[in-house]
């Protein structure tokens, strides 16, 4: 996110449009004891010809460790290769139209305030991505826009209050002849008391990105 435009609040019941916030209730914020609704527009977005998507997420950068549990959350793009930037018109994020489609995202803890890694990436977005590349009208420097919406509550960096932290949209891709490497290192996990704890963990991380990378 760019512009302290693009990233914006939506007061679920009221429709109320927040631009100017420091940060980014995903999604109850007790300021307006509402759930809300968060529109993230990232502009510019641009790929080599004959690029394949491999992997797409949003990461976001721990602004307050302010949570409410259980945090359901989910993702979905507008259904435009132009979409407008945010304004205070009365429900401007929920009134726009979206694909059919979404990916849901139950975040874990968060647990230090800057903390920008895996806990505050969404999965893998690569089929909303590619719903908005594969449009007749997409060209190389058009513009996505997403919302989250769901129960719970990360506070997440919002342009406003940090702008070289604000939401990002990350795009991995692969060309023609090319291929992406996953390479992970693990030893000793074969003894001792600590690999009856490790093992779990170990095959969840083997899980994630099993269902993230192909092959």
């Amino acid at each position: 996110v760019a512009n302290g435009n693009d990233d914006a609040e939506e007061e679920l019941s009221a429709g109320t449009i927040y631009l100017t916030g420091s940060d980014l209730e995903l999604v109850y914020d007790s300021f307006v004891s509402d759930d809300q609704i968060i529109g993230l527009r990232f502009n510019g977005i641009s790929l080599p010809a004959n690029a394949t998507v491999v992997n797409a997420y949003l990461q976001f950068e721990v602004d307050e460790l302010k949570a409410v549990n259980p945090c359901s959350l989910n993702i979905y793009v507008e259904d435009n290769v132009t979409p407008s930037t945010y304004n205070t018109i009365g429900f401007d994020i929920s009134g726009r139209t979206y694909i059919n489609d979404s990916v849901a995202w139950s975040p874990g803890a968060w647990l230090a305030v800057n903390d920008q890694g895996p806990a505050q990436r969404t999965p893998n977005i690569k089929s909303l991505v590619d719903s908005i590349l594969n449009k007749s009208g997409w060209v190389n420097g058009n513009s996505m826009a997403f919302m989250i919406k769901g129960t719970g509550t990360r506070t997440a960096e919002a342009f406003d209050g940090e702008p070289n932290n604000a939401p990002q949209l990350v795009i991995e891709y692969s060309l023609p002849g090319q291929f992406l490497l996953q390479v992970l290192h693990a030893s000793d996990l074969e003894g001792g008391v600590d690999a009856i704890e490790d093992a779990p963990a170990f095959a969840a991380i083997m899980a994630k990105l099993e269902g993230e990378y192909p092959n």
